[in-house]
């Protein structure tokens, strides 16, 4: 079968594609003909060997999909061959089939395309998360989501929209603003030509924003937290950006502000009958038209370098997926 391998940690310019062993189904595992993988920013931090996992080299990175089980292994139940699953995996999503353990599949609607499947899985479910469960958003809050043009911003604007949020959205240029607006955010800030603070005050009536769902992290984080409301939340979800934002715990305390994070994989682990309640939830809102997919752009595996590279330097806006 066709793979992305990488050979040794680096850049993802050093993955090649060639022909790699086909698994086979072990003890409580299904091998999933995988239909279209999501191509994910911590897919580089994979690469570079940065991840809180590593896996030693040669590996297949890759770590959402969507496909139809074609095999199943021994003590496996309630799942056969032709399934339509979703999965969150450790890695091997960029091939055509991979063995997952039964305990991470997830039943995909019929209505449902692959494509959608794979391509909001983590997105929507990490923001769901942040939203929820770590921020406890109450309909009629005000929500600000830094990075919104990208796709765990844009999944953000979409669910706190559809829980009955006010939506301010703010990335880098008036284009992405546009993006933003696309999905539900009722305001916009283009923090390149305007202060991020001084915009959100002025939008909230100078109260602040109730939650922040910072997925950037550098400065724009420690920024965002001089315009956040009284006994508001941030929430960190990741540091592209490259720097980890430090945040004053004068400002904390004086404000009664709690500083969240917010990493998706655990819940699986600690919490999967949350996550599976979620997920079905966004699966039947997806379907039903209620919550708004963001733009998702199906690429072949001979592009994913590239693909992985724009998401690197920040030049991607929604949604990535390897079709097969």
């Amino acid at each position: 079968m066709k793979a992305a391998i990488c050979h040794a940690y680096g850049k993802p310019d050093a993955l090649t594609i060639q022909d790699w062993p086909e698994p086979s189904a072990g003890e409580g595992e299904v091998v999933v003909r995988v239909r279209s993988a999501g191509v994910n920013y911590a897919d580089l931090v994979v690469i570079a060997g940065q991840y809180q996992t590593k896996i030693d080299p040669p590996f297949v990175p890759g770590m959402e999909i969507a496909g139809e089980i074609a095999s199943v292994g021994a003590g496996v139940n309630g799942w056969q061959v032709g399934d339509r699953v979703a999965a969150l995996i450790d890695g091997g999503g960029y091939a055509e089939h991979v063995a997952v353990p039964a305990k991470r599949l997830f039943k995909i609607p019929d209505r449902l395309g692959f494509e959608t499947a794979a391509g909001t899985f983590i997105n929507y479910a990490t923001s769901y998360g942040a939203l929820h469960w770590r921020a406890g958003l109450s309909k009629g809050e005000s929500v600000l989501v830094l990075g919104g043009a990208g796709g765990v911003g844009l999944a953000a604007i979409a669910l706190a929209r559809w829980a009955g949020a006010r939506v301010i959205g703010a990335a880098s240029s008036a284009e992405r603003c546009a993006l933003m607006s696309s999905l539900g955010a009722h305001e916009t800030i283009d923090y390149g030509s305007a202060s991020l603070r001084d915009r959100v005050l002025e939008l909230t009536g100078k109260r602040g924003a109730d939650v922040i769902i910072d997925p950037v992290g550098g400065e724009m984080g420690g920024l965002a937290l001089r315009c956040i409301a009284w006994s508001g939340r941030i929430v960190t979800l990741g540091f592209p950006a490259g720097n980890v934002p430090t945040y004053p715990a004068n400002i904390l305390l004086v404000k009664n502000v709690a500083a969240l994070g917010m990493y998706f994989g655990s819940y699986l682990q600690h919490a999967p009958d949350l996550v599976r309640e979620a997920i079905a939830a966004i699966q039947e809102a997806l379907v039903a038209g209620s919550l708004p997919a963001y733009r998702i752009e199906a690429v072949t595996l001979d592009k994913l370098s590239e693909t992985l590279g724009e998401i690197q330097g920040r030049r991607f806006t929604g949604k990535a997926v390897v079709t097969f």
